[in-house]
């Protein structure tokens, strides 16, 4: 059981770095922090392709991604390379790895392909269409679990004294956390428009 409460900082989160295998539901739990707690959210797929799937030199999308990380606050999604991990993790105040079971990031994936048959991507590029790319997705599910997680498991626990690492292994963990963030964020709400309260009665 995830219990947010006593292990995270709330107010520490203003430079989050979101991790995790494909099909993770990494991209729907940024876009609700970012509304939550008010920042920008930039997604590495956004700028990882060209049109037909044509992939962006890796240059540019060093150049474009290392910006993001000179902002005071932000969210970043996506699994980049191991040299900006590294220089992502440096820059964030909190990390959040989202570490489900195998079969958990097969079945979330597939199911977003099948949904986005239908309906383009917003993240992605015009002319990208998700089918074309289902068995490459599978493969590099297996790949990442098996092959990359272990080190990127190395990496949480270099930088695990100095930064706020969340991390939620479950589905339920995903929603206890955004459960969490919204009520701290209410409770926070309710404070001022408390003192605004107590301000305007304590007028002469």
């Amino acid at each position: 059981m995830f219990v947010a409460q006593p292990t995270v900082d709330f107010d520490r989160l203003q430079r989050l770095a979101v991790i995790g295998n494909a099909g993770a539901g990494k991209s729907t739990l940024c876009g609700k922090l970012g509304s939550l707690l008010r920042l920008p959210v930039y997604s590495l797929d956004s700028i990882m392709w060209r049109e037909g799937w044509a992939p962006v030199p890796a240059d540019e999308v060093a150049r474009i991604s290392r910006g993001w990380l000179q902002g005071d606050r932000w969210i970043v999604d996506g699994f980049g390379t191991w040299d900006f991990i590294e220089e992502e993790f440096e820059r964030a105040d909190s990390i959040v790895f989202l570490d489900h079971a195998l079969a958990i990031h097969y079945a979330w994936a597939i199911k977003r392909q099948f949904r986005d048959l239908f309906r383009p991507r917003p993240d992605l590029p015009k002319n990208c269409p998700m089918f074309r790319m289902t068995i490459p997705l599978l493969k590099t599910i297996w790949f990442t679990h098996k092959l990359a997680r272990p080190q990127l498991l190395k990496q949480l626990d270099a930088v695990r004294d100095r930064k706020q690492v969340i991390h939620l292994r479950s589905p339920a963990q995903i929603h206890q956390f955004l459960q969490a963030v919204k009520a701290h964020g209410s409770g926070q709400t309710d404070a001022l428009a408390e003192n605004s309260r107590r301000v305007r009665q304590e007028r002469p």
